[in-house]
């Protein structure tokens, strides 16, 4: 696994971990946001070099299909609802193995 691989893992544990917390709604909501954001961001850039801004993201980032964005905007929704998601779902569904198309070969 490489660098950007290792941030995204990170970065939707972050996400995961923060809807089993006892805090403020408001807050976790902000944390899951930001976690999927960033997530989002490095993963469709491939790379660690993109930061969370929209100059950065069009310049770094690959295309997803409408169906994937789709797909991740339920999984953020159903985070937020406080549904516990299994990290392994959202990688399985950016790998292809759920929709049949690979986020990295868009």
């Amino acid at each position: 696994m490489n660098n950007w691989t290792e941030e995204v893992d990170k970065l939707l544990h972050v996400a995961h971990y923060c809807t089993t917390l006892q805090m403020n709604r408001k807050f976790a909501y902000n944390l899951v946001d930001r976690s999927l954001r960033a997530a989002s961001d490095v993963l469709s850039a491939q790379c660690t070099n993109v930061v969370n801004n929209t100059a950065s993201v069009i310049q770094w980032t690959t295309q997803w299909s409408e169906k994937l964005s789709l797909s991740m905007i339920v999984l953020k929704v159903n985070l937020l609802k406080g549904e516990q998601v299994n990290p392994q779902l959202i990688d399985k569904l950016l790998n292809g193995e759920i929709l049949g198309e690979n986020v990295h070969s868009l």
